[in-house]
């Protein structure tokens, strides 16, 4: 078989494995990528029709996002896959099991959306803190000054 059509029967497969765990039809896909992954070159080439059409979505893991992402799931290889219902976020495993590949979606929850946004407001709190002492400190800087 040469080597095209080994990689035409890989993306096949990858296809209907997504199919088969019904990850195109339940939700967006967050696909986690680097620019120095040649494996991700692969899947996001198996995935060109669903990132052009925005039933999947490419984060570069070294985006804020994805930085986000990662260490929220423990990604710690990419590519990978995250599942996006519109009301949890799913981490997919992506595996072979003989000659089958399996897709499996781990359970999420609405506590992931709702810890990203709790994170994001104990940093924007943490911020304001800050910003707060600053001008506080500047304040007593300013009396000792005029004293």
């Amino acid at each position: 078989m040469g080597e095209d059509a080994v990689a035409e029967e890989i993306r096949n497969r990858i296809r209907e494995a997504f199919v088969e765990a019904g990850l195109l039809e339940e939700g967006r896909l967050l696909l986690l990528t680097d620019k120095r992954c040649l494996g991700c070159e692969a899947v996001k080439e198996m995935l060109k029709e669903e990132l052009e059409s925005g039933a999947a979505v490419e984060i570069d893991v070294e985006s804020e996002e994805g930085k986000e992402l990662c260490e929220r799931f423990g990604i710690e290889e990419v590519p990978a896959i995250i599942l996006d219902t519109g009301k949890e976020l799913r981490k997919c495993e992506i595996r072979t099991e003989g000659d089958d590949l399996v897709i499996e979606c781990g359970e999420g929850g609405e506590s992931d959306k709702e810890k990203m946004r709790e994170e994001e407001q104990a940093r924007e709190r943490v911020k304001e803190e800050a910003t707060s002492e600053g001008k506080r400190e500047e304040g007593k800087k300013k009396e000792l000054e005029e004293d």
